[in-house]
């Protein structure tokens, strides 16, 4: 088995095309791992700007309700100020 991968290893030190293959594959290995790092802090910077996007959903959701609650109390003390002025006109 030793015999083996020495002659391996010779074939590939003195085959220039085995050389150069060994040499693409170790670079290719090399982008694909940075790749694989750039991906991760991808999906890692989506996941967040996903989290700030419901935050910001549900907060808008709340002042939407307070807005509308707002806009009912102010209706109705409008309503009840204009009814007022109908009772104290008639008498």
């Amino acid at each position: 088995m030793s015999d083996v991968k020495n002659e391996t290893k010779t074939e590939t030190t003195a085959n220039p095309f085995l050389r150069m293959a060994s040499s693409q594959l170790t670079q290719i290995n090399a982008f694909y791992d940075e790749v694989a790092k750039l991906q991760a802090a991808s999906i890692e910077q989506t996941k967040t700007a996903l989290d700030e996007s419901a935050r910001l959903s549900k907060d808008t959701l709340g002042y939407f309700a307070s807005l509308g609650a707002e806009s009912r109390r102010m209706t109705l003390e409008a309503y009840k100020r204009s009814m007022g002025l109908f009772s104290t006109a008639g008498l």
